[in-house]
Formats: structure tokens, C-alpha cells, sequence
């Protein structure tokens, strides 16, 4: 009996690190990189691949101009499986703070992204980190894709 609760138990704890991503995305394809009439923003990865053992992801923003972005630090990430993106995620007591972040013509934001955050680990295979910005009122979302090794 103590061996049956014992390994129960141990599938219980690991069970959120494999369970398969399963809630379709809500977009389609995703530029990188947008310019319209009100600006420009472009988003990346620090590093197009990241070791499976590492707990962070850097996603870089930059704005070329020429108007001030502004967005929060809230994101998505997703995983495509099958040539279909599917959402990653968070565990039940995530959550992000409601502030809002203005990004001069010419700076650059950096965003640590917590793998340990997630209830998947991000096991190998293709992924994006889904994030909207604003530029005199009109939305902008962009994805950034990486891969995990």
C-alpha cells in the first residue's frame, strides 16, 4: 500500500511537467516586427535556441521610432505541435501586474521570461512569446520565435 500512495504521489508531482499542451491559439501567423503610419516595434529572443536546462528565456524589444510604444508585462507563450500553435500554460497561482510601460523612439526593453513559471516544461520543439503593444492607440502584436533544445 505504501508503495501504491509512494508512486501515485510521485505521478502527481511531475504530472504538470508533462502534460501535453492542449488550448489552441486565438492567432494566426505573427510578424516579428511591425511598422505602421503610428511606429515601429520590433521583438526577439536574446538567443534563437535555448538548452532545456536553462530557467530563462530574454525577450529583447526594441523601438526604432518613431513614436513611444506603450504595453504591459503580460505575454503568452506557445508551442507548435503538428503545424498548429497551442497555448503553454501558466501554473494556477501566476499572475502579472497590471502596469503599463512606455518605450521611447530608440530604447530597447528587456523582459526575463521564468520557464519554472509554466505548468509544461518547455520540452524541445518550436515556441513563441506573444506580447501587444500600442502606438497612438493602435494595437500591435508581434511574436518571437525560439526553440528549445
Amino acid at each position: 500500500m505504501i508503495v501504491v500512495l509512494a508512486v501515485v504521489f510521485l505521478g502527481a508531482c511531475s504530472h504538470d511537467e508533462t502534460k501535453p499542451v492542449t488550448t489552441p491559439s486565438i492567432h494566426g501567423e505573427l510578424p516579428s516586427a511591425m511598422t505602421t503610419k503610428e511606429g515601429t516595434v520590433e521583438m526577439k529572443t536574446e538567443k534563437p535556441s535555448y538548452s532545456s536546462s536553462q530557467d530563462e528565456i530574454t525577450l529583447v524589444v526594441h523601438n526604432p521610432g518613431p513614436a513611444s510604444l506603450s504595453f504591459g508585462v503580460a505575454y503568452t507563450v506557445e508551442k507548435r505541435e503538428q503545424d498548429k500553435w497551442y497555448e503553454v500554460p501558466f501554473k494556477e497561482n501566476i499572475a502579472f501586474a497590471e502596469i503599463g510601460l512606455v518605450l521611447k523612439p530608440g530604447d530597447t526593453y528587456q523582459q526575463k521570461i521564468n520557464v519554472k513559471e509554466f505548468a509544461y516544461r518547455l520540452t524541445k520543439g518550436e515556441y513563441r512569446v506573444i506580447k501587444r503593444f500600442y502606438a497612438h492607440e493602435k494595437e500591435i502584436t508581434l511574436a518571437a520565435h525560439f526553440t528549445m533544445e
